[in-house]
């Protein structure tokens, strides 16, 4: 039987990975083969994801349809087409689709940089109402952010701008952990410490412990270290973690995570991210501490937290 890997079945189906990945993860909609670690996908599956896509093209949520046979799938694809080609909404042929992730975030980056940031929030607010929120999260807001917080770093973001998306994107922490019903106890304190202001990969972060079913308690940017140490002993979160920059004192950084890491109770982890520094991570790994320089790394230590607990 012929396989076909996930880069074939993104053009194939016009979904993006990230969406394959969190359908199969979240709604089981299939069951790739999987061989050195590769997904493979037969030609009955690509099938089934053209399916689902033109279903939820037309209004329906994937979590609703996930468990549908194809039979049934195709039958509900004809009778929503036949039923709209009589009612047709003014302009919905202009509409974003909320699979074509990678092409709306470049236009919302674009749209930044030429600060219209009216049809930013327009556009964010369509796809949360548009997707699951958990896709939402993973389809969206979590590209969106490594996209801008690249952008950033080649100057093509400002500061003005980057605050914006924080700002807009830390408000839908809150909104999202009531909607998802995060599960109580299990938290991960996230913040910056003092002198550090850019939240670019600590709101990532912060959002996918959403998704892996962990309570974020968001304390920002700037925090004082004996703040977070109040903090952290009053919750006993399973982690804390800090998003720093390599614009710092080194040297002082370091006899604060020392200190910190002493004032702690035990069973708390610390884990430190942000750019490659291998002094920064040379030193961190003196103190046992995690240097996690990318979502993967930090998709990987959520993944050690979960099964420890």
């Amino acid at each position: 039987m012929e396989r076909f890997p996930i880069r074939y079945v993104s053009r194939a189906t016009g979904l993006t990975a990230d969406c394959i990945r969190a359908w199969e993860k979240r709604y089981g909609v299939i069951t790739p083969f999987r061989r050195s670690g590769q997904r493979l996908y037969s030609l009955d599956q690509v099938q089934r994801l053209k399916l689902l896509k033109k279903a939820v093209d037309i209004g329906c949520r994937i979590g609703q349809i996930s468990r549908m046979s194809d039979k049934a799938l195709s039958d509900l694809i004809n009778e929503r087409h036949d039923s709209s080609s009589t009612n047709t909404s003014p302009g919905s042929e202009n509409a974003d689709n909320p699979l074509d992730s990678s092409v709306a975030i470049d236009k919302m980056v674009g749209q930044l940089s030429s600060y219209d940031l009216d049809e930013v929030t327009l556009r964010l607010r369509h796809f949360s109402a548009m997707m699951e929120p958990l896709d939402f999260i993973e389809t969206i807001l979590l590209p969106l952010l490594e996209k801008v917080g690249a952008s950033w770093e080649q100057n093509k973001v400002s500061i003005a701008q980057e605050h914006f998306v924080s700002n807009f994107l830390r408000n839908l922490i809150g909104g999202y952990f009531n909607i998802l019903q995060v599960t109580r106890g299990k938290k991960i304190v996230f913040a910056t410490p003092p002198g550090q202001a850019h939240e670019f990969g600590l709101l990532a972060s912060a959002l996918y412990s959403i998704v892996e079913g962990f309570e974020p308690v968001y304390l920002g940017s700037d925090v004082p270290f004996d703040e977070l140490l109040l903090v952290s002993n009053e919750l006993a979160p399973k982690a804390i973690v800090l998003a720093v920059t390599i614009d710092m004192d080194l040297d002082e950084f370091k006899e604060q995570i020392k200190m910190l890491k002493l004032g702690l109770k035990p069973g708390v982890r610390i884990m430190i991210g942000g750019p490659r520094n291998l002094e920064l991570q040379m030193s961190l790994k003196a103190l046992h501490i995690p240097h996690l320089s990318s979502m993967k790394d930090f998709r990987q230590a959520m993944a050690q937290i979960g099964a420890a607990n």
